[in-house]
């Protein structure tokens, strides 16, 4: 099945490519200055980093040992995994959860727990920033439009994953007990406990003052998404604002949420291809920056996490780094 659906979205990237002209969409390509997209390449990089470190700090709230190479190994497999499956990058956080229960002795629970506040960390921002990009479009297009439905369609289909993710925020105790009460105890024991565990994680965060600390931090990685964005704008000579660049790119990275193909593969091109129309700007152009876009943010990371896992593997050492004791 996920061969069929990989399958899917190259066949999607590939008739994008040939409905916008093969000629022009290689003139446009080829426009792109290759030290903007080092500077692209470089961003990227530092993102990756990023994030591991996010992983490093959160992960002392609930194991003193943790190690910043220890959060790299197991984001980079999380990274690979979560490149190819289509379900919202959940294939990449049970990898991550089992590879912490490796690394450190942990149980599920505690596993599941800090997935969870990486996640409660990482989307909080990210949902004030693409409800803000859909309102603006929205705004600016109407809804009537076809992209205006497709942008507001997107936003009911993810609207319930959403209110989770909230009320996991706001309450996550609350949450389990109310969990406990719906579905059968034996259905819904891990995950409560998993929640009762995110639940003091979180008290823990607060009471150090850490928690602005984390949202500053994933609001800093979010942005630098459309910043990526931005520079191939720019190199490409596309004549859109910085606001309209950082809204498509948000509004785009929603739509592919939905697990339609691995990585949001060619549905991520079309939505870019499809909301830029009305800026006006030529449907080769666009195509160009929507590939080289997806080149920098998921093509790279993903190529570097495959040559990541190969040389572990090839070097004997396929297994996370050297358990820490448990303090």
């Amino acid at each position: 099945m996920k061969y069929m659906l990989l399958a899917t979205g190259i066949a999607l990237t590939a008739l994008l490519i040939w409905q916008a002209d093969s000629q022009e969409f290689l003139t446009s390509l080829l426009m792109a200055k290759p030290e903007w997209l080092v500077a692209a390449f470089t961003l990227q990089l530092l993102t990756v980093t990023m994030i591991s470190w996010q992983w490093k700090l959160l992960g002392h709230h609930i194991h003193s040992g943790c190690r910043f190479h220890q959060m790299v190994h197991i984001n980079m497999s999380g990274t690979f995994f979560e490149s190819v499956t289509p379900a919202m990058k959940t294939g990449g956080e049970v990898v991550k959860a089992y590879l912490l229960k490796r690394a450190f002795g942990w149980t599920t629970v505690q596993s599941v727990a800090l997935v969870g506040l990486q996640k409660v960390v990482s989307i909080g921002p990210l949902l004030f920033l693409v409800g803000v990009s859909l309102s603006l479009y929205l705004l600016t297009n109407g809804i009537s439009t076809p992209q205006g439905w497709l942008v507001a369609t997107s936003g009911m289909i993810l609207l319930p994953v959403f209110l989770l993710i909230c009320a996991v925020f706001i309450a996550p105790a609350g949450l389990a007990v109310w969990l406990e009460k719906v579905f059968p105890a034996k259905w819904v024991h891990t995950l409560s406990q998993s929640l009762h565990s995110l639940e003091n994680a979180l008290s823990q965060v607060k009471k150090r003052g850490n928690l602005g600390r984390h949202f500053l931090l994933s609001v800093t990685l979010w942005f630098l998404f459309p910043a990526k964005a931005a520079i191939i704008a720019l190199s490409m000579g596309l004549e859109a604002d910085l606001i309209n660049i950082a809204t498509v790119t948000f509004l785009a990275y929603m739509v592919a949420m939905i697990p339609l193909t691995p990585g949001g593969l060619g549905t991520f091109e079309a939505t870019v291809v499809f909301l830029l129309l009305p800026l006006e700007i030529a449907m080769h152009q666009s195509m160009a920056f929507a590939i080289i876009l997806r080149l920098v943010t998921f093509w790279l990371p993903f190529l570097i996490s495959a040559l990541y896992l190969l040389a572990h593997w090839g070097l004997g050492h396929a297994r996370v780094p050297a358990r820490t004791p448990s303090p």
